[in-house]
């Protein structure tokens, strides 16, 4: 292998790697808004961190000097892909600790902690350790930036930005087919130009994106950081509730800001090659593409499904008026009040209100929060005060009325969307829906997006194909001398590349399962002890988490649910999870190839 090669490449990652830190060192300046109180500690991590991130590059420059870089083969190929992901992990991570980065205040963050959430951001999965998102105190908002730039960053990959960028002749080819995958058969001969087309037209959606946010009322730093984790279908958000939170900001056209959302989650998650085919204004290749049309087919049946069982079982119910804002004096009645009160009070100037920790907590459990203040008020001078408190609760929780059908919809399709895609935006705990809900949520988790796109999962195509192999098979029972092409997109498959979806499946599952036996071994069961039936429940969030990592999902269900965070797991299932994204971004076989001993072997 040519190691020299190798050291050249993982330079200049670093360097960008370095160069994307210092990029986010503006956001911190009080004329975008930031307070220095918090920001200076945010600013010494990011320059801290590119300091590191140079250090590497001229050491690895050092020990790749003189390299004859001509030619990549294989090897150096893989090797230059997987161990570019590892290092902007690793590099990725410094911000948030030499920033005293913190998961909730007083609890800083750990290099377990820092990976994971590197991790995440560059695999643009989007699980969080961080609990207290819009408290600056705890996470500045130039560390709160770099999250979402390395969103940014992950979403195309950085061997793509690598190769567009600078280019390297005929090594860009042999990196973009590991880091990109199909290309949907564009009209391109040279690999640097397919590299520089992916990346204008993933520039440009980010700039749409980000406009048509800003246009929702959104302020210009939410509406660009969600514009990155939108279009790189990854999920980071700047606030605790993620995106359900500005249906409840007075100042922000909420349902235009999901309907803006979802647009873009669909269209991020279709082929580039496609989206590059309609910008040379020839739309009817997406339709006449097998792997999208079964996409859309997909969503919308799904979205149908949810809406249906969803209205059926009373998903979509809410508080009523009377019982969550008629009796309240002095507390808010809402989420939102409460973020509106918080940000008039304390944060006024700050453009990410704060609000406190306990608003992390359940819906439910934060009506209980909210309702106890004015029933104590009323109780306060009275002996049976607890007991008044304890039925108004009783009966404040019985009164739901259905919103309306307009909104659950909108409900419904934002979850498919979010989870199919990828993302993992959250308008709602859909981990409380009803059990075939919840079931057709985790499929789609699964089978993800189309191929060459930024969404996660195991992608459509194979999923296609996957269906292709089996009803032959049925054919084959009843009619085993009959010989049937295969044909996608109008071209006939090999059998070998049936065969290799299959065993690419298969792997998936079995890692699934291996991750999901691996933590249940270790991951105490202290924070399942209050369930009804705890170590099912422990099953089924951990089975679920292990789904999302590989999925490159984010959010998952329990514990770890639409609003939840995995602050709480240990260092080992944080690291576990973080190499879970890898493989799961890089579609399993780059990374399990480096830990082959044959691939170390000279030929």
């Amino acid at each position: 292998m040519n190691y020299r090669a190798v050291f050249v490449f993982l330079s200049a990652v670093a360097c960008f790697l370095g160069g994307g830190m210092l990029f986010c060192i503006p956001w911190g300046c009080e004329a975008l808004g930031g307070d220095w109180r918090w920001e200076a500690r945010g600013v010494e991590g990011l320059l801290m961190g590119a300091a590191t991130s140079f250090v590497v590059a001229f050491a690895f420059y050092w020990f790749g000097r003189g390299a004859n870089s001509t030619r990549l083969f294989r090897k150096e190929a893989i090797a230059i892909v997987a161990f570019s992901w590892i290092l902007a992990i690793f590099l990725g991570a410094t911000p948030y600790l030499y920033g005293g980065a913190e998961l909730r205040p007083g609890v800083p963050a750990t290099w377990a902690d820092a990976i994971f959430e590197s991790a995440s951001g560059l695999t643009t999965t989007g699980a969080t350790v961080f609990g207290e998102l819009e408290n600056p105190a705890s996470l500045p908002r130039t560390l709160l930036f770099w999250r979402f730039a390395t969103h940014f960053l992950g979403g195309l990959g950085v061997m793509c930005f690598f190769v567009a960028l600078i280019g390297h002749g005929a090594n860009g080819k042999a990196i973009m087919k590991l880091e990109r995958g199909a290309s949907g058969n564009m009209p391109v001969a040279k690999m640097r130009e397919l590299a520089f087309a992916l990346f204008k037209i993933y520039v440009f959606l980010n700039v749409a994106c980000a406009a048509a946010f800003w246009c929702c009322g959104v302020s210009f730093l939410d509406a660009v950081a969600h514009a990155f984790s939108t279009v790189a279908t990854g999920g980071f958000s700047s606030r605790n509730a993620s995106v359900g939170y500005f249906a409840t900001d007075p100042r922000v056209d909420g349902a235009a800001f999901e309907w803006v959302a979802l647009f873009f989650m669909i269209v991020a998650s279709t082929n580039y090659g496609l989206l590059y085919w309609a910008a040379l204004r020839q739309p009817r290749k997406l339709f006449q593409d097998a792997e999208w049309r079964t996409y859309l087919t997909i969503l919308i049946f799904a979205t149908v499904a949810t809406f249906g069982f969803g209205w059926a079982n009373g998903d979509f119910s809410e508080p009523t008026a009377d019982a969550a804002s008629a009796p309240i004096a002095k507390e808010p009645a809402t989420r939102g009040e409460a973020n509106a009160v918080e940000r008039s009070v304390v944060w006024d100037a700050a453009p990410f209100p704060q609000i406190s920790g306990e608003l992390r907590t359940s819906e439910a459990d934060w009506g209980k929060n909210g309702q106890s203040a004015q029933v104590e008020e009323k109780g306060k001078n009275s002996e049976d005060g607890e007991v008044a408190r304890l039925e108004e609760l009783g009966e404040i929780e019985e009164e739901k009325t259905p919103p309306s059908w307009r909104a659950a919809f909108r409900t419904s399709a934002f979850a498919v969307v979010s989870l199919a895609s990828g993302t993992g935006f959250a308008t709602t705990r859909y981990e409380l829906w009803n059990s075939v809900s919840l079931l057709i949520l985790a499929a789609l988790m699964f089978c993800g997006g189309c191929s060459a796109s930024t969404a996660g999962g195991a992608k459509i195509y194979r999923v296609f194909l996957l269906g292709k192999a089996i009803w032959q098979s049925v054919e084959r029972t009843h009619s085993p001398n009959v010989v049937r092409a295969t044909r996608y997109n109008g071209e006939n498959l090999e059998r070998d590349v049936l065969n290799s979806v299959v065993v690419h499946l298969m792997t998936l599952v079995v890692l699934m399962l291996a991750l999901t036996a691996a933590t249940l071994c270790w991951e105490p069961d202290a924070p399942w002890a209050d369930s009804p039936s705890p170590r099912i429940e422990k099953l089924a969030d951990m089975s679920g988490a292990a789904l999302s990592m590989f999925s490159n999902v984010g959010p998952a269900f329990g514990k770890m649910g639409a609003l939840d965070n995995y602050s709480f797991l240990s260092a080992p299932t944080k690291l576990l999870y973080g190499g879970a994204m890898l493989i799961g971004r890089l579609e399993i076989w780059i990374v399990l190839a480096i830990f082959a001993p044959s691939f170390w072997r000279r030929n």
